[in-house]
């Protein structure tokens, strides 16, 4: 006869070894994944210099833009928010833009709160393949949920102290979604950034 107490001993030994294997993995090997699956470091360590262009949307108005980014962590956009355009770079110090929705009649230096939008995006895959390195931290949070969509979460500290949290594919490895500081014409504002559409690229994945 099968009692109650043989039961839950059953229940808390299957449990045991069933418990998910996320509680035993490592922030270094969830990275390690990530880094391979966006085409591994030697790969990224080759391009010097990167240029994108296609459409940016702002205020409902579509526009092309271009975004060059040239190591070590530079990078200049030209886009328009609405119908003005704005013109932003970095130079792996100091961030500036002419932007016409401030009258900039000649480049300015840009508010803490605005340059960290434009920093965040300077790297050229993600923070996490030179993170300790740049004196950031990072912690791995297991499993979590943005907009309906379970991935993998990272939680990256920048050396600033700015947080962020990225959520990686279950399945790929590769980045889906991030949580981070963002800017409303200098007040800060969170933001969400989604990333889809990966193409394979001279051995790298790019969103």
């Amino acid at each position: 006869m099968i009692t109650k107490q043989i039961i839950k001993r059953f229940v808390v030994i299957s449990f045991m070894f069933c418990m998910p294997i996320l509680a035993e993995t490592t922030v270094d090997e969830v990275i390690a994944k990530h880094i391979a699956a966006k085409g591994g470091i030697e790969n990224w360590q080759k391009i010097r210099t990167m240029k994108l262009s296609g459409g940016f949307t702002g205020f409902s108005i579509p526009k092309t833009f271009t975004q060059i980014k040239s190591r070590p962590n530079r990078m200049y956009m030209d886009h328009h928010v609405g119908e003005k355009r704005v013109v932003l770079a970095y130079d792996g110090e100091t961030a500036w833009w002419e932007n016409e929705w401030y009258d900039h009649a000649k480049a300015a230096i840009m508010s803490p709160v605005d340059a960290f939008v434009a920093v965040q995006d300077s790297h050229f895959a993600t923070p996490f393949f030179s993170y300790k390195e740049d004196g950031h931290e990072v912690e791995f949070l297991g499993e979590g949920d943005i907009d309906g969509e379970q991935g993998l979460v990272l939680k990256l500290k920048r050396k600033t102290g700015e947080e962020e949290t990225w959520y990686l594919n279950k399945t790929t490895d590769l980045e889906f979604a991030r949580q981070s500081p963002g800017s409303d014409f200098g007040s800060p504002l969170p933001q969400k950034t989604f990333f889809d559409d990966f193409r394979l690229i001279e051995g790298v994945q790019i969103p």
